[in-house]
């Protein structure tokens, strides 16, 4: 009689932890869902070679957005955690230094755009003043 009372005890707990587990999957879906649908993928695109797939219905074109922004925001948060961990390392002087750096190496960076820009600009002043041109020897 204790054995067939044990055997079926046995039974209903684990039928009980089998519905508490499939619960929790639905929960964890649920959960999944809903953070999927929070996130901002108005200016994620689909990546290659996705992209590049023709017969994309709009739900996997989202779905695929979904999951590239989770994993770029997942890449800026690591590599935020890395720099933070490496100035840990560094003395209150070298972190400085560093901040010095980094403020020369960003002003270099505004000045070769600004120089980019300047040339491009130059090159479509150049090339309406030949497109003008070219009408006046047409005329």
């Amino acid at each position: 009689m204790t054995y067939k009372r044990f055997c079926g005890t046995g039974i209903v707990l684990l039928a009980l932890a089998a519905i508490a587990y499939a619960a929790d999957e639905k929960l964890d879906a649920k959960a999944d869902a809903k953070a999927d649908a929070k996130i901002d993928t108005s200016k994620t695109r689909v990546i290659k070679p996705f992209s590049e797939l023709k017969d994309l219905s709009a739900g996997q074109v989202e779905k695929l957005k979904v999951i590239h922004r989770k994993h770029l925001d997942a890449v800026k948060a690591l590599v935020a955690k890395e720099h933070e961990d490496l100035m840990d390392v560094l003395s209150a002087d070298q972190k400085k230094e560093l901040e010095e750096l980094e403020a020369k190496d960003k002003a270099d960076k505004k000045k070769a755009k600004m120089k980019e820009a300047e040339k491009a600009a130059a090159a479509d002043k150049k090339g309406t003043a030949v497109g003008k041109d070219a009408v006046k020897q047409d005329e």
